[in-house]
């Protein structure tokens, strides 16, 4: 019988921020503040998502893809996720190659009730109240 270890679940809640447009402009500031600093924990939050995007602003969206490549280049490797400022943006948590799953904390809740994504009954839609239509008058 094997038996195994429980993993050790790591919070990322905690770690380093960046705002992408204010804080951090483009992949290449990321790239040369990852290659100064040790390859420490970092989310890197509000980056547009060129896949959601269309027009002018797809160009200037960084891929999704392009913060694994880049990721891996510093030894290190990327987790994205939904971020809390709108639903068109990813927030990116930037980890040592050595921190693997499972974690917590990626998705992050600021508060806002007006996030699709944060809905309370979303998972649970029977909990929800429908109106009753008024009845038709013959």
């Amino acid at each position: 019988m094997l038996s195994t270890a429980p993993a050790e679940v790591r919070s990322v809640t905690a770690i380093p921020t960046m705002a992408w447009g204010s804080q951090l402009a483009n992949l290449d500031q990321l790239s040369r503040f990852m290659a100064t600093d040790a390859p420490a924990p970092l989310r890197v939050t509000g980056v547009p998502n060129r896949r959601l995007h269309s027009g002018p602003r797809a160009h200037a969206a960084p891929d999704p893809e392009q913060f694994h490549a880049l990721a891996a280049r510093h030894g290190m490797w990327a987790a994205l996720t939904w971020s809390d400022e709108d639903a068109e943006l990813l927030d990116v948590v930037l980890l040592p190659a050595t921190t693997r799953p499972p974690l917590t904390g990626l998705l992050t809740r600021t508060g806002r009730d007006d996030d699709l994504t944060h809905r309370p009954l979303a998972n649970s839609p029977a909990a929800r109240t429908v109106p009753t239509p008024d009845p038709v008058l013959l």
